[in-house]
């Protein structure tokens, strides 16, 4: 019988930045005590030199973890759902807890390895990494975080493709928000961007901390702004402005009243399923797993706490919550038959609306929004890996017509 550990109650998103290294002063090749880090420790040493010199922000490159090879095999408290499939492997230290999981029982490779800090019961470091196909070749995706074991706030990032580093990022917190600073090995160049409300600032950076570009965009009912500002070594050449008009056109106006796109209201918030009365199914460390109620209801929690799924006939609603933040989000998919369904995803407690999908056969149709109101249309061809997009519309806060992009219009490229 394995103990009732509830080993993520309460566990938020933070970022300790305890995890030191000598590679540009970011944190350690692997934070796991006596690991074998032979393939981590190689490409530590491979990203010393390939980052030399460029680092202006002195922005942390986060070196990865060897993931042990199969979950059987490890040692530590074993975690299972009610069916008896193992979930993850815990492992305690003095000050930390690890936890290693897997997404597919058909493979047993871990793939996520999440660090907490015992005092504070946050984590403080998270690598996931999967393996997809594209154009006929096999490719890895890696994504690194840091987490303040405090504020439960993500402060560093990095982003692995083909085990090259991709992109690293801090994030600074403030009274008005967060500001990114981003770093692109593809074109070996710095961000630092900001947003508030409608308007928008970037910019950008040489290898050498020298600024490169300036936009600043904005987005009201008249159309768009944007106005690019250039610098060589430093100092300011030329501006640039460009402006959009929004234009009332009712042939691309009537796509935000689709009726396919209508969203539907995102029920009470669910945070928990302790109170729901009906049958329960528990994890094997004694956590809730699910609800069965009379009405044929279904829920569902996450290990973590941090999601919860509900089946209500023919509508799937799934509940997140980012720990540490206000952050929550609310995912209603309805199976309508016939190979159709319709998804709507909405953040805060489900009541800001971020997008409406609705795919029938290979075609998905998709209207975005931005501060409430609509911002973009689209109708893709979705039968093979490259999407054929069919038709593109941007929209001004009125609705009027920022940009069409329609199959003709490629065609004549």
């Amino acid at each position: 019988m394995i103990n009732n550990i509830n080993l993520y109650q309460n566990i938020q998103i933070p970022q300790n930045l305890a995890f030191k290294s000598k590679q540009e002063g970011s944190y350690v090749s692997s934070p796991i005590e006596n690991s074998n880090l032979n393939g981590a420790e190689a490409l530590a040493s491979y990203n010393s030199a390939f980052i030399n010199n460029r680092n202006p922000f002195n922005i942390p490159l986060l070196d990865p973890v060897d993931m042990p090879s199969d979950i059987n095999a490890m040692e530590g408290e074993r975690i299972y759902n009610s069916k008896g499939v193992l979930k993850c492997v815990v492992k305690d230290t003095k000050d930390k807890k690890y936890v290693y999981s897997y997404d597919s029982n058909d493979s047993p490779i871990i793939n996520n390895i999440e660090i907490y800090d015992k005092k504070t019961g946050n984590k403080i470091f998270d690598q996931y990494e999967y393996v997809y196909d594209k154009d006929g070749k096999e490719h890895r995706y890696m994504n690194i975080a840091e987490y303040d074991s405090v504020t439960g706030l993500e402060t560093a990032s990095s982003l692995y493709i083909d085990m090259m580093p991709s992109k690293k990022q801090i994030t600074k917190y403030g009274a008005n928000g967060c500001k990114y600073i981003s770093y692109y090995y593809d074109n070996a160049e710095c961000a630092v961007y900001k947003h508030s409300g409608n308007s928008s600032f970037e910019k950008t950076y040489d290898i050498n901390g020298k600024l490169k570009n300036e936009f600043y965009d904005e987005c009201n009912d008249d159309g768009t702004y944007r106005q690019t500002t250039f610098y060589k070594n430093g100092k300011e050449v030329s501006k640039e402005t460009t402006k959009k008009q929004a234009i009332m056109r009712p042939e691309y106006q009537k796509y935000i009243n689709n009726t396919e796109l209508t969203p539907v209201e995102c029920p009470e918030f669910l945070t928990s399923i302790e109170n729901i009365e009906g049958e329960k199914t528990y994890y094997s460390n004694g956590q809730l797993e699910s609800v069965r109620t009379n009405d044929g209801k279904y829920y569902e929690i996450s290990l973590n706490g941090n999601y919860i799924t509900l089946q209500d006939g023919n509508k799937t609603i799934e509940y997140s919550v980012e720990k540490g933040t206000d952050k929550k989000f609310c995912t209603i998919t309805e199976d309508l038959g016939n190979a159709t369904k319709r998804t709507m995803y909405s953040g805060k407690n489900g009541d800001e609306l971020w997008s409406v999908e609705y795919t029938k056969g290979n075609i998905k149709k998709c209207l975005n929004y931005a501060n409430g109101k609509p911002d973009t249309y689209s109708e893709d061809d979705i039968s093979n890996d490259d999407w054929r997009e069919i038709l593109y519309v941007a929209y001004a806060p009125n609705g009027g017509v920022l940009e069409v992009r329609t199959e003709d219009d490629r065609k004549r490229l």
